[in-house]
């Protein structure tokens, strides 16, 4: 919390790529652009952001799947159809 993009994304990324597949991770953010922006390197990183809820105070608490690589592949070719 009270980071400011691109903050918020880089900690994410560092943070998964320590984690196991199968792992959940707990995020969060106060900042909208962390919002926006934390997915989207989630997503390009191959992971999946389960959800993301607006708590008290305009926090917001996102949950992240992380995948392994055969997780990631399956989920990429489920989407392009």
């Amino acid at each position: 919390q009270g980071e400011v993009c691109p903050y918020p994304a880089m900690y994410v990324a560092a943070i998964v790529r320590q984690r196991r597949p199968g792992e959940i991770v707990e995020i969060l953010v106060d900042h909208l652009c962390a919002v926006e922006g934390v997915p989207a390197a989630v997503a390009q990183l191959g992971h999946r952001v389960l959800r993301t809820e607006k708590t008290a105070n305009g926090v917001y608490r996102m949950l992240i799947q992380v995948l392994g690589p055969e997780e990631t592949r399956t989920s990429s070719s489920q989407e392009k159809k």
